[in-house]
Parts: C-alpha cells; structure tokens; sequence
C-alpha cells in the first residue's frame, strides 16, 4: 500500500486536531495505540528521547519493569546499535537489520554481541523485531527516536506492514511531538531533571499498601488509621501528579521508573 502526498497532509491534519484534545500522558498512549491498531498490528510501541534514562510514552504488552530487572546488566542505552543508528543517520531501521549485519561481519566485537545479547532479550518476551524511526527536532537537539514492535507475527509479515504504512507511522510519531511539545512540554522537551515528581509520602504510602496487600480503599486507609475521605483525596491527588487515571496504572509508572520521582515526608 502506498499514500500519496495529499494523503499524508490530510492525515497529519487529523491526526493534528486529534492531539491537540490532550491533556495526559495517558491521552498520547490511547491515541497512538488506536493508530496503530488501525494498520492490523498490536500497539506494542515506545517514544524516546536518548538523552533520557527512561522513555516519554510507551506501551508494551510487557511490563518496561520485568524487562529493566533483565537488563540490569545490558546497558541499553550505550549498547543497542539501533540507538547508535538513529542517533548519527537518522533513518529509519529495522533490529533485525542490524543482527543481520552483524551475523554476516567478519568480525565479532564486544559491543556486537551485548546488541544481540539485547535482541534475544527481546525475543524473550516476544518481539520478533523492532522499527525504529527518528523523530524530526529541529528547535530541540535532542535526538529522538519512535519504535514499534512486533509481536505475535512473522518478521516477513511485520516487515511488510511497516513498509506499508512507514508514511503514515512516521506522521504520527512526528505529529504526536509536535503537539507534545506545546501541550506537555514537561514530558517532551525538559530534562531529565525538570521533569522529576515529588510526591507527598502519605499518598505513594496508601497507594503502595492498597496494591502489594490487595487491600480495597476502604480497609487500607484503616490499616494506616486514616478516614476513607481522607485516602479518596490522597489517591487522587496522586494520580493527578503520575498523569494516571487509574491506582494501578499509578503504582505501574511508579514501580517501571516511568518518571523519576522524589518523596517528601510531611504536606
């Protein structure tokens, strides 16, 4: 399948007013995931800025936590060759391009096999492989970098799909930072610093009982001899800081790292 030129400008136009209704985090994440849903494949995705030790968006069918635990040892930042590729050409690239490459090479480096070291690990939890795009940042130096998996399909299959559709793929990472950019500049263009979250202890206390004992509202906030009313304005107050609209999702973000945060004792 192939778009032409007016095609593309109509769907960066609709994709524009799309975004422009964001308000969260979670609003970008649901919207990404419809899109890609609609070229026929799971919305298996990440969007990262490779100056930061944690990625912007991201959904992935597997916990970004079980999968930091397994690399603690792979430094996916200095040692994944897809990165190195985005970061110096700026064209868009498949993983298993690179394995490819690398198999075929008449040399074999140390920083060769920790990329296929993380290619397996990703294989472990189902990525057959993985596009990686840059992102166009002409106003900002930091390079930037959307990346779709493939899960649950042939790499020949998943291939073809993101020929297919690679136009349409690349307006939507690019129109979704651009209107990130405006709308949550804290999460696209601050640093790594700036866009850390204090929260109040009381709050990620509750929270943390309620989700590692399996408590309802109700009973934790007897647990920590707080009133009901009392826990229902502390979770939600954290759930507005993590841009969550859920308790679980909340502690998720917390537990994955998806936004370093800071504890203070007393509010």
């Amino acid at each position: 399948m192939t778009y032409n030129r007016t095609e593309i400008i109509e769907y960066k136009k609709r994709l524009g007013s799309v975004f422009k209704s964001i308000k969260q985090i979670d609003d970008v994440i649901d919207i990404v995931n419809k899109e890609l849903q609609s070229f026929g494949m799971e919305p298996t995705w990440e969007f990262v800025r490779l100056d930061l030790p944690v990625p912007i968006a991201i959904n992935h069918s597997v916990g970004t936590f079980k999968r930091q635990r397994l690399t603690s040892n792979i430094n996916i930042y200095n040692d994944d060759l897809v990165i190195a590729h985005i970061k110096n050409k700026r064209s868009a690239i498949f993983q298993s391009e690179i394995v490819d490459h690398i198999q075929s090479a008449p040399y074999y480096c140390d920083q060769n096999k920790r990329f296929v070291d993380i290619s397996r690990l990703f294989q472990q939890h189902g990525y057959t492989d993985r596009y990686c795009i840059a992102i166009n940042d002409s106003k900002h130096a930091s390079p930037l970098m959307f990346s779709v998996g493939a899960m649950g399909m042939s790499v020949a299959k998943f291939q073809s799909l993101m020929n297919n559709h690679q136009h349409k793929i690349s307006a939507l990472a690019d129109t979704m930072y651009q209107c990130g950019v405006t709308t949550l500049p804290q999460y696209f263009i601050a640093s790594y610093r700036k866009y850390q979250q204090f929260i109040w202890s009381q709050p990620y206390n509750l929270l943390v009982t309620m989700v590692e004992r399996d408590l309802s509202v109700t009973k934790a906030s007897e647990k920590l001899n707080i009133t009901r009313k009392t826990a229902s304005s502390h979770l939600r107050k954290i759930r507005s800081q993590m841009q969550s609209r859920t308790n679980s999702h909340t502690y998720l973000k917390i537990i994955n790292g998806y936004m370093p945060i800071t504890l203070m004792e007393t509010e």
